[in-house]
């Protein structure tokens, strides 16, 4: 059997241990025909708001992350999460189109140690959550907050 490169791509969400592997030939030349595809990383998850001071401050002040990067004229702040960050862009009232974008679930889970210390916590900064964590059935953990905006986050343990 010929050897493939392996793509070292993981992802915590699918508890798999281990990079990716490329399973056929088909796989490794359609992957190697893309230059860079090894070099990519994610660098941030955006979540679009209408209320930039609030938001900011809320991820700054309740959520606790650190602000790396913000620019008010560009309406873009970056909140470090230990390597990727959560980018917030802000959305001029007359951009139709980005207003969809904001108070939706936004697909992002924060993975904490202790869900139930954090939910406790954030409640007392006045971060409404939608419930409390609940054991879901494949074991994990999931609670369901909002930022001002209306976006709705995942705290996952």
């Amino acid at each position: 059997m010929d050897e493939f490169p392996m793509l070292l791509l993981t992802s915590a969400c699918s508890r798999a241990k281990g990079p990716l592997r490329v399973h056929s030939a088909a796989d490794a030349r359609r992957y190697a025909a893309i230059p860079g595809i090894d070099q990519m990383k994610l660098y941030a998850v955006r979540i679009f708001v209408r209320n930039w001071e609030e938001s900011c401050a809320f991820y700054r002040d309740i959520l606790k992350l650190p602000e790396r990067f913000r620019n008010d004229e560009l309406g873009w702040a970056e909140y470090d999460l230990g390597g990727p960050c959560i980018g917030v862009e802000y959305v001029p009232e007359n951009d139709v189109e980005g207003l969809q974008l904001v108070g939706r679930m936004v697909g992002v889970s924060l993975q904490v140690d202790n869900i139930d210390v954090l939910y406790k916590e954030l409640q007392s900064r006045g971060v409404g959550f939608i419930a409390p964590p609940e054991t879901q059935e494949w074991g994990g953990v999931l609670a369901f907050f909002k930022d001002p905006d209306g976006n709705v986050l995942t705290l996952f343990e």
